[in-house]
């Protein structure tokens, strides 16, 4: 199986999930997002990779069309540099940021708590599962992962892994 192939089936995994999620989302009265939980999965997976893509200093091929065909996009290598600058993607503020499925994650997690409801493993500690997994393969698409992308992978898993562990904590107080 190919890179990119086992990529689609970790993102597709995403995917299914927040499909799963949507209906229950759509139901709770206190959760309204403005974007479904589709978009800001295929948004902050984008900008995941886009950080992933940076850390080496260049965009490959391997790496545009991976996006491409997991994401659904048609970038060419221009519109992704041209992302990753305008978006400020590779940046100290962009590694402890909060990607916007995972606040709707959190949100929807801590609510299942609050109501009595909660699985062996959150959805946010599952998504973060997923990242990981797909980025160790993203990172070593184009051949070689070098060990900033090893590295750069591990910040911005570390700081997922803590954003899970943190409604992980409060699932277990309620």
């Amino acid at each position: 199986m190919s890179d990119i192939n086992e990529m689609l089936e970790v993102t597709n995994q995403i995917f299914s999930m927040m499909d799963e999620l949507q209906p229950l989302v759509r139901n709770d009265e206190e959760m309204v997002p403005s974007l479904s939980l589709e978009e800001a999965a295929r948004i902050s997976l984008l900008k995941f990779f886009l950080y992933l893509t940076a850390s080496d200093e260049y965009i490959s091929g391997k790496e545009v069309r991976a996006i491409n065909e997991c994401l659904g996009y048609s970038f060419s290598k221009d519109n992704i540099k041209r992302l990753i600058q305008d978006q400020n993607i590779y940046t100290i503020t962009f590694e402890r940021e909060t990607p916007p499925i995972m606040d709707l994650l959190m949100q929807f997690d801590r609510g299942l708590a609050a109501k009595g409801f909660s699985g062996s493993i959150s959805y946010t500690k599952r998504f973060v599962e997923l990242c990981e997994k797909a980025g160790n393969i993203f990172i070593g698409c184009d051949g070689s992962a070098n060990e900033d992308e090893k590295r750069d992978l591990q910040t911005i898993i570390a700081n997922y892994n803590r954003l899970a562990e943190e409604v992980e904590r409060d699932i277990r107080k309620a």
